[in-house]
């Protein structure tokens, strides 16, 4: 992408000063103030060194100006990882993994599981991370507690608690 480095007299009446102090993001300030210099007169080469970015970009810069005006300094989105659900989507995947979970008779539902239902339901083939960052993003954990077996009697094992005698104290055994 190149642009001629010559300036129409639009570019000389902006004032990129002002916009700079108003400026929300600070790489966008860099650029106002970048071309403030080059309002100055100062070459680009210099403005880089002065901004400490690669005359490249002050090229960029230029060029963006004069395809959009001061408003195309603003960042561009595409920037970050992309969501993989709506978060109408998000909602669903939630109850959808709870109600897997709801409908085990024993044990607890895994990645291998979520992963499945993901696929199945949602038509998305991911890796296990994404599944555990997708279940944080939604606010349930992959950690959960020691699971039942679903014949187990709590009453017995109250019972039992009750009714045998300490043998243990403080980890050892007493002889």
């Amino acid at each position: 992408m190149s642009c001629s480095p010559n300036l129409s007299e639009a570019f000389f009446k902006e004032d990129f000063q002002n916009q700079a102090r108003h400026a929300l993001d600070n790489r966008e300030c860099i650029r106002l103030l970048g071309l403030r210099l080059l309002q100055k007169g100062l070459p680009e080469t210099e403005v880089a060194d002065l901004l400490d970015v690669h005359p490249q970009a002050v090229y960029k810069w230029l060029c963006r100006y004069k395809e959009g005006g001061a408003e195309s300094l603003k960042d561009r989105g595409g920037r970050g990882r992309k969501n993989i659900l709506t978060d109408e989507q998000e909602q669903r995947f939630k109850s959808a993994v709870l109600e897997l979970q709801e409908q085990r008779e024993g044990g607890r539902v895994v990645g291998r599981d979520i992963k499945e239902m993901l696929s199945k339901e949602f038509g998305i083939d991911c890796v296990n991370s994404t599944v555990y960052r997708l279940l944080h993003k939604v606010g349930l954990s992959w950690i959960s507690g020691r699971t039942r077996h679903p014949e187990s009697d709590p009453e017995a094992q109250e019972a039992f608690k009750k009714n045998s005698k300490m043998r243990y104290s403080k980890g050892y055994r007493k002889v």
